[in-house]
């Protein structure tokens, strides 16, 4: 954070921008298409936890999803462009409905007056925000979201919390524990 402020600060002021240090290139002003180091297959590290991290929480290893990580000038906040494909067909409609009923997050996708998630007026809440929900042409029952939250706030940790609140509420604790101690053993 120290660093894109004064690199940010440079750029305004019109000097040359402070070297470096925390990141290989400039962060002010800029974009990074990769976070973390990059493994044999192209893919880096960060992409590979995301990927992990999904199928870990969906319950899926075999769940077939793929990313890229970019480093974006923001103090705080994570966005992602998601593209999802559906068993079966759900309109942007649909999916903007069901997602307004979803815990945790809050619908921001307003093409008439331009309101779409964005890290300025995300940073310092605890919901994920999502927009520019709309059907995706290249994929059979697909979709494309616009996702943005606190990564300070909204993190691993609320997520986890979350997830076991969820578990407890439903009544499925016993079916969690079985489904963990089956992942044990298989791992």
């Amino acid at each position: 954070m120290l660093e894109l402020r004064k690199q940010a600060l440079d750029v305004v002021a019109g000097y040359p921008v402070t070297p470096p240090q925390a990141f290989t290139y400039q962060l002010a002003f800029n974009l990074i298409p990769f976070i973390d180091a990059f493994e044999a297959d192209g893919y880096t590290r960060e992409e590979w936890k995301m990927v992990h991290e999904l199928r870990k929480m969906l319950h899926d290893p075999g769940l077939r999803v793929t990313g890229t990580a970019v480093r974006v000038p923001t103090l705080v906040c994570h966005a992602v462009s998601c593209n999802i494909e559906t068993a079966g067909k759900v309109t942007a409609a649909e999916a903007r409905e069901a997602l307004r009923r979803a815990p945790g997050g809050l619908v921001v996708d307003e093409v008439e007056s331009l309101r779409f998630p964005q890290p300025i007026e995300v940073a310092g809440g605890n919901l994920t925000h999502v927009g520019r929900i709309r059907e995706d042409f290249s994929i059979e029952n697909g979709l494309n979201l616009w996702l943005v939250s606190d990564n300070v706030r909204k993190g691993a940790a609320q997520n986890a919390v979350q997830i076991a609140q969820a578990i407890v509420e439903r009544g499925d604790l016993d079916r969690w524990r079985a489904g963990m101690a089956a992942s044990t053993v298989t791992r």
